[in-house]
């Protein structure tokens, strides 16, 4: 979303709100309310996004780890057909 969309967002709930008959303490709680929410998912998709990264990484760490072992048994083996010749 550009600058010029975020400006028209907040312009349509900054109307939105003045047209409202509420008194403003009501108005500040129900937006404070609402940026709790938010916070809470952005930190929800934010842990998310880290766990899924841990285990790729852990994957792949893993997948390194078992083709090193397959790597030195290879060269352990290469090494005894060589011995045995």
């Amino acid at each position: 979303m550009d600058s010029l969309g975020i400006r028209e967002f907040q312009n349509k709930i900054i109307d939105f709100t003045n047209q409202s008959q509420l008194p403003m303490e009501v108005k500040r709680l129900v937006f404070l309310n609402i940026l709790t929410q938010i916070e809470t998912e952005t930190e929800d998709e934010l842990h998310k996004q880290v766990v899924a990264r841990m285990a790729q990484e852990n994957d792949r760490k893993i997948k390194v780890e078992e083709e090193g072992e397959i790597g030195a048994e290879g060269v352990l083996q290469n090494h005894m057909d060589e011995l045995s010749e």
